[in-house]
């Protein structure tokens, strides 16, 4: 994680930004928006990392079918107007990511 904390660092440095507390990437395929948002502990090291992925309410059965399905219902989804939200911790993830790229 040192690697990436240098990495943001120098982005933050070459943007003219303060030292960051926190740091999103964000990625779209289609209809499908990956948002990586990564935390800084408690030694200043971003090691946290939440995974929210959205998509249009029009698709939001196919997520929310899948993700309950694959967590037994036990997971938070959220929406606004237009998206399906769901936040998943990088265990989370990297247990389901591939499954959930592939449909989209």
């Amino acid at each position: 994680m040192e690697e990436i904390t240098h990495h943001v660092l120098q982005i933050s440095r070459l943007l003219g930004l303060a030292e960051p507390v926190g740091f999103m990437l964000s990625y779209e395929m289609g209809d499908l928006w990956i948002d990586v948002y990564l935390e800084k502990d408690e030694d200043g090291q971003f090691s946290g990392r939440t995974y929210t992925l959205s998509v249009p309410l029009h698709k939001r059965e196919r997520l929310e079918s899948l993700v309950r399905s694959f967590f037994n219902g036990n997971v938070q989804i959220s929406n606004d107007n237009e998206r399906l939200y769901v936040s998943f911790s990088q265990e989370e993830w990297e247990e389901i990511n591939r499954e959930l790229t592939s449909l989209f």
